[in-house]
């Protein structure tokens, strides 16, 4: 998902990108608590019909459905937000905040969307200067990648 903002004085752009989520994370837990519960309570009959031995696997199948669930919730806090002004374009990705930051000199950026090397595997959008690069929009569609390059693109030409 691409989230496009204008600066308050108009000289700038921001994208802020971030992987699709179809679950926030109280409907993540609501989802986990269901199928957890589901599962103790056929484990808990089985166990009463004498069959105990289900109950420490039942624990562990609960467990491996909980990391997979925080796993996957976890995922979708990934967030990519690209600054772009006149003369500095600034990359900043991490989890909830950004942990890593890039620079690059707005004049001599250069997009490409690299097309991949078998088919059916994604095209990988990097931005280069000076002999740096950095890959953003990972976690985009194939549409959403190309859409995102035309606006950054388009956003960096105003600037030249």
């Amino acid at each position: 998902m691409i989230n496009t903002q204008r600066n308050s004085q108009g000289n700038g752009a921001r994208f802020i990108i971030r992987p699709n989520s179809s679950l926030t994370w109280k409907q993540g837990l609501f989802a986990y608590s269901v199928l957890a519960i589901f599962c103790i309570s056929v484990a808990g009959w089985f166990a009463f019909r004498g069959f105990w031995l289900i109950l420490p696997f039942a624990g562990l199948e609960v467990l491996a459905l909980a990391l997979t669930f925080y796993l996957c919730m976890r995922r979708c806090t990934k967030i990519e937000v690209i600054d772009l002004n006149a003369d500095t374009l600034y990359i900043e990705k991490g989890w909830h905040k950004p942990d890593q930051r890039y620079e690059f000199k707005t004049a001599w950026i250069k997009i490409e969307l690299v097309k991949a090397i078998y088919r059916g595997h994604p095209s990988v959008l990097k931005i280069s200067s000076s002999g740096r690069s950095v890959i953003i929009g990972a976690d985009l569609n194939e549409d959403e990648r190309i859409q995102l390059r035309n606006k950054l693109v388009k956003a960096i030409a105003a600037f030249r």
